[in-house]
């Protein structure tokens, strides 16, 4: 798998695989942030409060995906050479 870091205004991409929780405290602490509220439902909010700890001021799991599942797999297959 390709590993890269995007960034541009207001965001910042990263990419690897398996390295969610270590990016996310290493990006909690580039930004200077001490207490964080985490907005993620599912394995993705349990993984991020187990790595963050008592820095998760506050939670939020009412998520809804951006686009539906149905939609999505309809959506074209990512081409080999991409």
């Amino acid at each position: 798998m390709r590993r890269f870091t995007h960034d541009t205004l207001g965001q910042r991409v990263i990419l690897a695989s398996g390295g969610a929780a270590t990016h996310l405290t290493a990006e909690i602490a580039r930004l200077g942030g001490e207490r964080v509220m985490v907005v993620a439902d599912g394995p993705g909010a349990d993984l991020a409060a187990q790595a963050l700890g008592e820095q998760v001021a506050l939670r939020w799991t009412e998520v809804l995906q951006h686009v539906p599942v149905e939609l999505a797999e309809r959506g074209p297959s990512p081409s080999p050479a991409a």
